[in-house]
């Protein structure tokens, strides 16, 4: 959008005053969550999801993830919301790669951000267990005591 703007204002098919409206002054703040470590579990959201593999995507940063000392394959378990109905609980090992878990299975690791992701391998996570992403998404993150 940027750039084809900037190509007819190049131009001269527009001017600056044809660009759009100009915006009010004000700026309003958008409602966010920001993710927390309480107790042994961590408190986050799911603001997008990677809609063409599935993957849920969260607002939980690596250095906060790493606070649980969690190592790869330890097993976690997960619980995700939309407002106060629980849509998923379930464990889940934390991999690096999608291939040191079985396909179908799911599993928790940090994706090109460096935040806390969850899929599917070879699945869809996202449309399996009928996730999606805003601010009335939410989920925790707990270190399995008991699974490796």
């Amino acid at each position: 959008m940027y750039a084809f703007t900037a190509a007819r204002l190049a131009s001269g098919i527009i001017n600056f005053e044809e660009v759009g409206p100009i915006l009010p002054d004000s700026v309003f703040l958008i409602n966010y969550q920001k993710p927390i470590l309480k107790g042994d579990s961590i408190l986050g959201n799911i603001p997008i999801l990677d809609i063409q593999y599935g993957n849920v995507w969260t607002n939980i940063s690596d250095s906060l993830f790493k606070k649980l000392s969690i190592k790869t394959s330890d097993i976690l378990q997960i619980r995700i919301w939309n407002n106060d109905s629980l849509m998923y609980l379930g464990a889940m090992a934390y991999a690096t790669t999608f291939g040191e878990v079985p396909e179908m299975n799911p599993l928790c690791f940090l994706n090109s951000l460096m935040n806390v992701s969850l899929a599917l391998n070879m699945g869809n996570f996202a449309d399996s267990f009928r996730i999606q992403s805003g601010p009335e998404w939410s989920i925790s993150i707990k270190k399995d005591r008991l699974g490796k």
